[in-house]
């Protein structure tokens, strides 16, 4: 669950790798693995709740996303979210805003989980802050356009920011003439801008 202070959303990303109880293999030639009776995972099934701020009230349903990512790029998130959970013993404050990352990962029968919103602050060791941003990472390679935050901090806006019309805090979505070009509203703010 991923929820920026100043967003007009809230997202939650699930990973279920493919098939159910399957293994991921970390290393062997193809030989030995055939060796091994057992379904190997294929690939990672990712869902994706959106949830503007009324529906996490109650009011109307999440959008939702499934696609799948290659399993050789769920091995690398899971390994370093592991790496950092099994090394991570928390902190004993927190900041008055900030994006909330909350982490849960089963693993060898275990719940590990960590909630924070200083992530950014210790970024290489704390696990919530690497899920946010392989997440962001993985979504935006392997998801729809147009679904996942520009920012790192996830901060969206609905109505965009009207006092700065290229406000970053928006979906990411290609711009076929590139950002600050054309004719749409960036690119004529930009313009008067530089008169």
């Amino acid at each position: 669950m991923i929820e920026p202070s100043f967003s007009d959303f809230i997202y939650a990303v699930d990973y279920a790798p493919q098939p159910k109880d399957c293994l991921t293999p970390r290393g062997g030639t193809l030989s030995e693995l055939e060796k091994v009776e057992h379904l190997f995972c294929r690939d990672v099934l990712v869902t994706y709740r959106m949830l503007a701020q009324e529906q996490y009230k109650g009011v109307g349903a999440p959008r939702q996303w499934t696609f799948h990512i290659p399993v050789e790029e769920w091995r690398a998130f899971a390994e370093g979210l592991d790496q950092r959970l099994d090394g991570w013993q928390g902190r004993k404050w927190s900041a008055a805003d900030g994006t909330t990352a909350a982490v849960e990962r089963i693993r060898d029968g275990r719940i590990r989980s960590v909630v924070n919103n200083i992530a950014e602050y210790e970024a290489p060791l704390n696990p919530a802050y690497f899920a946010q941003t392989e997440t962001q990472r993985l979504l935006l390679l392997f998801g729809p356009s147009g679904i996942v935050p520009r920012t790192s901090n996830w901060t969206v806006r609905k109505d965009g920011d009207p006092d700065w019309p290229c406000s970053s805090q928006q979906f990411a979505t290609p711009d076929p003439d590139g950002w600050g070009i054309g004719e749409d509203r960036c690119a004529r703010w930009l313009k008067e801008r530089r008169r």
